[in-house]
């Protein structure tokens, strides 16, 4: 299960399994949506691991267990696009501070940095023994933070 608050704290966005994540509203403590009726390109149903919000709170990513990151749209609720970043079960996610790159944890031990717009795999890092638990950028987007279940946690410099 994963769960993180939106940039400006007034929604959270939870991720419980096979088709059960949502939107919710802090204040009202209401779904605001519901993603968990939404199929992928292939007619299955999404089991949700991960969530992570985009800076301008404009997109809302979540992983998937066949290493899919699904892009959502938080005005329509909509699915905007899917990547299929490789690897295996997307345990973990984060935007850069900039909201141009997504950071993917996975149960293979990799964690790979994909282009937003475009879904190309721009790096993929033999992270950890195991499966990456989370990932971090640090404010100024030059360096990602990664930890796993191999206990360890690694610093990775960007070239951006």
């Amino acid at each position: 299960m994963g769960l993180v608050f939106s940039p400006d704290s007034r929604s959270l966005a939870v991720a419980g399994g096979e088709r059960k994540a949502w939107v919710w509203d802090v204040a009202s403590s209401e779904v605001k949506i519901d993603l968990g009726s939404h199929l992928t390109t292939r007619g299955k149903y999404i089991h949700f691991y991960s969530v992570a919000f985009s800076p301008d709170r404009q997109t809302l990513a979540t992983g998937d267990w066949d290493g899919t990151v699904h892009l959502w749209d938080l005005a329509s609720g909509q699915l905007q696009a899917s990547l299929k970043l490789g690897g295996a079960q997307v345990r973990s996610l984060v935007f850069s501070p900039d909201g141009r790159t997504l950071a993917a944890g996975d149960g293979d031990g990799t964690v790979r940095l994909a282009d937003v717009r475009t879904g190309q795999v721009l790096a993929t890092l033999g992270a950890h023994v195991g499966k990456v638990l989370s990932v971090a950028f640090s404010p100024d987007g030059q360096t990602l933070a990664t930890s796993g279940e191999d206990a360890a946690v690694r610093l990775w410099k960007l070239e951006r």
